[in-house]
């Protein structure tokens, strides 16, 4: 199995982890002939994770060490922090031959993952577009515990380090994990038991910032958002509904609001080529008012209501429920 086949999922929790490799960038290449770079571990024969069709359950934690110098121009800040972040989401693949059909849970259609679609040094690198340095020494590690669980663990020094854990869910490649239904004023109502999904991702950001007052305008804080997001058929394509607050998710009432300031609002965002785009880049529409009631939270699960003005005045009001345990 070539490493290009790991590159989108790779880049999925990449995303989430704030400094990554994906899109390739001014970093060291994936090999050991990279002179700022340690040895990479090779893929084992027996890591056939991508070559098993079926859905998987992924979670993804990182760590990031935060101290570096960010400068522009004759301007320099130094930051210093750590970042903290976990997800869990579903994944499902089905490989034909070169090709694999690969669905994850959000708005974009499936995609085809071919094996030269991306090079293989484009999952490491990248920092320097962040103001990072390349990694001294680096290790990745390729574990198959079983048959249905898989396990990648990455580090860059003291710097940045990852856990990657599939669980297989079942054989099919298909999304049954749950309801998602909504009427709307603008657009088709839903009514969906099959095809539903759902993400849960916390983060925490504590970051300081040398000198204090600064030229960039970048202040100390310590930020420890959570979201869950929930994604289902719709009109021929797909939507996802992403639910964003400012701390720790609790049942009860949240207040809609751009930008969650306190423990009771939240943000809301939807993704569907009804709003605009394509199946595989679709658009995006904002609550801009609104009311969401969490009914149950668990570590793989959440129900809920919701009651949305959208910034193009689409009145929609619902339900949703997922369980990807």
């Amino acid at each position: 199995m070539k490493l290009s086949k790991l590159y989108t999922t790779l880049c999925v929790f990449a995303t989430l982890a704030v400094v990554s490799g994906c899109g390739g960038g001014g970093g060291g290449g994936n090999n050991a002939d990279n002179e700022n770079n340690g040895d990479i571990s090779q893929i084992p024969d027996d890591f056939d994770l991508m070559e098993q069709p079926g859905t998987w359950r992924m979670s993804a934690v990182s760590h990031t060490n935060l101290n570096n110098d960010i400068t522009f121009g004759d301007v320099t800040v130094n930051v210093q922090g750590t970042i903290d972040s976990s997800q869990l989401l579903v994944k499902s693949w089905n490989p034909n031959g070169s090709e694999i059909i690969e669905s994850s849970c959000w708005a974009a259609a499936p995609e085809n993952v071919m094996d030269n679609s991306f090079d293989d040094d484009q999952l490491d690198g990248g920092y320097d577009d962040l103001g990072f340095s390349d990694c001294v020494s680096e290790t990745m590690d390729y574990i198959r515990v079983t048959d249905s669980h898989y396990r990648i663990e990455y580090s860059c020094d003291n710097f940045f380090s990852y856990t990657l854990e599939f669980i297989k869910l079942y054989d099919q490649t298909e999304f049954n994990f749950g309801n998602l239904l909504f009427t709307s004023l603008l657009h088709e109502d839903l009514n969906a038991t099959a095809g539903v999904c759902g993400t849960l991702t916390e983060l925490r950001d504590v970051s300081a910032f040398t000198p204090q007052p600064n030229d960039f305008g970048f202040e100390d804080h310590d930020k420890d958002p959570k979201s869950f997001s929930v994604m289902g058929p719709y009109n021929g394509n797909r939507i996802s509904i992403n639910f964003e607050f400012f701390s720790d998710i609790q049942v009860g009432s949240y207040t809609v609001v751009d930008i969650p300031k306190l423990s009771d609002e939240v943000h809301v965002h939807l993704s569907s080529v009804t709003f605009g785009g394509t199946p595989d880049d679709p658009g995006f529409s904002h609550a801009e008012s609104g009311v969401v009631n969490v009914t149950s939270i668990g570590t793989y699960s959440v129900t809920g209501t919701f009651e949305i003005l959208t910034r193009d005045s689409d009145s929609m009001s619902g339900s949703f429920s997922f369980n990807i345990e």
